[in-house]
């Protein structure tokens, strides 16, 4: 029995049902893997399609008749969808279920949690600047060079001061070389030749791509920060945290905005009748009653919920009030933490610095909300 894959969708939903879409990655190869779960009289069966065609464990393949359990798992598997995708239909073409030719009917784009970070952290590369450097022949000489002329200069500790072809980094190309560098090559019999100039990171890479990218330019020493890499890989949230995240994010579409700690709603805000009463305002007073413990400050260790965007009143009122984390709804016309504008969390000179997600949980018009309307 061959399975065809049409993308297309089911019309008849008691034969045939899309019940759910996975994206999930693996660590190494970034495979995405798409799996459809479709119920065809009383048999489930999981087809799983991957962009370079390995093929899923076979014990996701068996048929799954519990229907209660299959829309277990067809929640659990809409959870993690995160990409937009197109809906598949299987046909069998040995005769025992003819194919349904169905008109292409586009998806709307999946539920997904969009860490908001700066240009600085997305980029794949970083500045380069140049350096005069010391191309040795005699690898023994090395020692030598360097026990004379340390590298002194603020900045570059990123970089290793030898690489693998024996070129030792000497200065800054802004200046010529110094009397002193040139008085250590005659001593050392080197002359003008063995003197190069070649571009290196100026700064220190934030992110693996950003190391990948600068190593073939010079060597340098990286440790990458976890966390940084989580949010850039979409693996910064477990899946109960990401229905968390979607519960509240929902109930803050309704409300205007929820506070959460340790999983549990502290206060709620919402649009009042003064000019200035905005959710995020009204949260703040509302918060600023509530009987916490003495080391607690406001939002502290907290997660704030909104409907919208904050304005740049509602961003400032969240950083003084020392949110931990901020998940927005939808982008507005005057909100302060999207991309594409100044964004009040990435501002170095604020004392406090929150971490900003876009929770894509519905289609946004084409004319953004404004903050507070």
């Amino acid at each position: 029995m061959q399975i065809t894959r049409h993308f297309a969708p089911v019309e008849d939903r008691s034969s045939s049902m899309i019940a759910a879409l996975i994206d999930a990655t693996t660590a190494d190869a970034e495979l995405r893997v798409m799996a459809k779960i479709f119920e065809i009289s009383t048999n489930v069966f999981l087809a799983v399609v991957t962009d370079i065609g390995e093929p899923i464990p076979s014990v996701y393949a068996e048929p799954l008749r519990d229907r209660k359990w299959v829309r277990k798992v067809a929640n659990f598997c809409a959870r993690k969808a995160d990409l937009p995708m197109k809906h598949t239909q299987l046909s069998f073409e040995d005769g025992e279920e003819p194919a349904r030719k169905c008109a292409r009917m586009e998806i709307p784009e999946a539920r997904r949690i969009v860490p908001i970070l700066s240009n600085e952290i997305r980029g794949e590369t970083v500045p380069l600047t140049e350096f005069y450097v010391v191309h040795f022949q005699d690898k023994r000489k090395i020692n030598t060079f360097l026990k004379n002329l340390p590298l002194v200069f603020d900045g570059f500790d990123h970089l290793k001061r030898v690489d693998k072809l024996g070129r030792v980094l000497v200065q800054p190309a802004i200046n010529s070389l110094s009397d002193k560098h040139l008085t250590v090559l005659r001593e050392l019999e080197l002359g003008q030749s063995d003197v190069q100039i070649v571009k290196v990171p100026a700064s220190k890479p934030r992110t693996t791509r950003q190391f990948n990218w600068a190593k073939e330019y010079w060597p340098i020493s990286f440790h990458p920060d976890k966390e940084l890499e989580n949010l850039l890989n979409n693996t910064f949230l477990s899946d109960e945290e990401k229905i968390a995240v979607y519960k509240w994010s929902e109930q803050a579409f309704e409300v205007g905005c929820v506070v959460v700690q340790d999983n549990k709603e502290l206060v709620r805000g919402s649009r009042t009748e003064r000019l200035l009463g905005h959710p995020v305002m009204d949260m703040v007073q509302k918060l600023a009653k509530c009987q916490r413990r003495d080391e607690d400050y406001l939002a502290t260790g907290c997660d704030v919920y909104v409907k919208d965007e904050p304005c740049a009143m509602c961003a400032m009122a969240l950083v003084h009030c020392r949110a931990s984390r901020v998940f927005y709804c939808r982008t507005t016309r005057n909100g302060v933490l999207a991309p594409g504008k100044w964004q009040l969390h990435l501002e170095p000179a604020i004392n406090h610095h929150y971490g900003v997600f876009h929770v894509k949980i519905a289609d946004e018009d084409d004319q953004l909300s404004i903050c507070g309307s």
